[in-house]
């Protein structure tokens, strides 16, 4: 039973809830995106309700977690900065990441993925996808080549756009960024073999329905053997400069299964694409902003030659903008986790098996983040000031840290600065304005941008900067939001 001292939601705000959090969530699809419904969503503006629901809640139990009925039994909603920071930073044995809903959403396409397992086991997992990923390092070893890579995909992505006049999609841009994955995780050798992303997307798309659809287990069966016996292909080519190349330098033990932990690298890779095309969006509604990336663009291609790993690493403001995109709008919705044994918390009982979540939808728009929750505030990543915020973890943190974050924010910023070097860009749908509150919901899979030749002189910048930093425009109305 739950302590008393951890309120339990109304039964109106649990239904709330229910379509809000749960649903929202579900639906939208957790595993693999699903366009229509977050299209649906977004237009019933979700994510806003949400936000709001949980700033009420965060301000009648003064910012106490709260007991809610999640999909798989009772959940802890964590509503405050400092109890983030208690459950990232706490040890993940304690709050371990496979949650019973995960194990069904994913256990049939990556049953030996780190974030499946638990124990020493999980240790030896961990230990080896930091040394492949190269988590905590400044970049990456083979930073170099991937920063190629990403050069030579995005070129080929802005051909047709720069030679038709037609405009960038976000279905091309979604191919390019797979082709991006291909490349880096399995090697050049993979760059053609879109069955591969296919076969994953399958595995991705049944993870949506829980397990449920009992009637295809054995034909996901099937599927994953393909996947795997195509994955075991290109690890057996070794190709350099790949991260599976990189396997026969490492002392593995059988036990990690090297190969089941591809899949989540390749899924990885997968959500740069729309964090590319929400962070695109915001430079190119944000002309003040853009001219100042642009200048830093050409000063570190300047030092350090143009496209290369060195010439990223000096573009602090432009890796600024991605985070302050996966802030806004976050590629992982959620941060779950489950209590594996009965825990104090503050004098409250967290019984074994409850689960814990974080809604990163809220965090990034919460009400205590006051006027900068809805505006375009990349300052927060170069101040310091988002360092010390646990609450801004779009990649998580702590022993749970996602250890591809590091790369994945290299491989989305070396892509905007390819863009940007090679055109200029106009969003034609959803509006973006720099002197309007952002909206809460931004739907990437119908996003569309007007691809023009870059020209010699900077733009005109029509929105002035304010005195008090970037992006000072004044008071809101608030009642203009989306």
């Amino acid at each position: 039973m739950n302590d008393p001292t951890f309120p339990q939601v109304s039964t109106l705000d649990q239904l709330r809830l229910l379509f809000l959090h749960n649903a929202n969530n579900l639906g939208r699809g957790v595993v693999l995106a699903r366009p229509r419904v977050n299209a649906l969503f977004t237009r019933l503006q979700a994510d806003r309700r949400l936000v709001r629901l949980l700033d009420r809640l965060h301000e009648d139990h003064a910012g106490q977690p709260v007991w809610t009925n999640g999909i798989t039994g009772a959940t802890l909603l964590v509503l405050s900065r400092s109890d983030v920071r208690r459950v990232l930073s706490g040890s993940d044995r304690l709050y371990a990441m496979a949650t019973p809903l995960k194990r069904r959403m994913m256990g049939h396409f990556q049953p030996d993925g780190v974030i499946l397992t638990e124990g020493e086991l999980r240790e030896s997992r961990r230990r080896f996808n930091e040394v492949v990923l190269d988590w905590g390092r400044d970049a990456h070893r083979e930073a170099a080549r991937f920063a190629t890579v990403v050069n030579e995909e995005v070129e080929a992505l802005l051909t047709g756009p720069r030679a038709t006049g037609r405009p960038l999609s976000w279905r091309a841009l979604r191919r390019a960024f797979q082709r991006v994955g291909r490349r880096c995780v399995l090697g050049d050798v993979a760059a053609e073999d879109v069955e591969v992303s296919e076969l994953l997307e399958t595995l991705r798309r049944e993870g949506n329905w829980m397990g449920l659809r009992v009637w295809r287990r054995g034909r996901m069966h099937a599927l994953r053997a393909r996947f795997d016996d195509r994955v075991h292909r290109y690890i057996d080519v070794g190709q350099s400069g790949s991260l599976v190349g990189r396997f026969a330098d490492l002392p593995i033990e059988a036990r990690v299964h090297p190969s089941g932990q591809v899949a989540q690298w390749l899924m990885g890779f997968d959500t740069i694409a729309p964090l590319a095309a929400r962070t695109l969006a915001l430079l190119s509604t944000h002309p003040w902003f853009l001219t100042a990336i642009e200048e830093e663009i050409a000063d570190a291609d300047r030092f350090h030659h143009a496209g290369t790993a060195d010439s990223v690493l000096a573009m602090p403001h432009l890796k600024a903008t991605v985070l302050e995109s996966a802030r806004l709008w976050p590629i992982m919705r959620d941060l779950a986790r489950v209590v594996t044994r009965d825990t104090d918390w503050d004098g409250a009982l967290v019984p074994e098996d409850a689960e814990v979540a974080i809604s990163l939808v809220y965090h990034g728009r919460a009400a205590y983040r006051g006027r900068a929750a809805h505006r375009f505030t990349p300052q927060q990543w170069l101040d310091g000031s988002a360092d010390n915020d646990w609450a801004l973890s779009p990649t998580s943190r702590g022993p749970a840290a996602c250890p591809g974050g590091d790369l994945g924010v290299f491989i989305a910023t070396t892509a905007m600065a390819a863009f940007l070097r090679e055109a200029r860009f106009r969003l034609l749908t959803q509006e973006l304005r720099p002197d309007q509150p952002l909206p809460y919901g931004f739907d990437p899979f119908r996003i569309k941008f007007a691809v023009a030749d870059r020209p010699d002189t900077p733009p005109t910048v029509m929105v002035p900067m304010g005195p008090g930093g970037f992006g000072d425009f004044g008071d809101f109305d608030e009642e203009g939001e989306d």
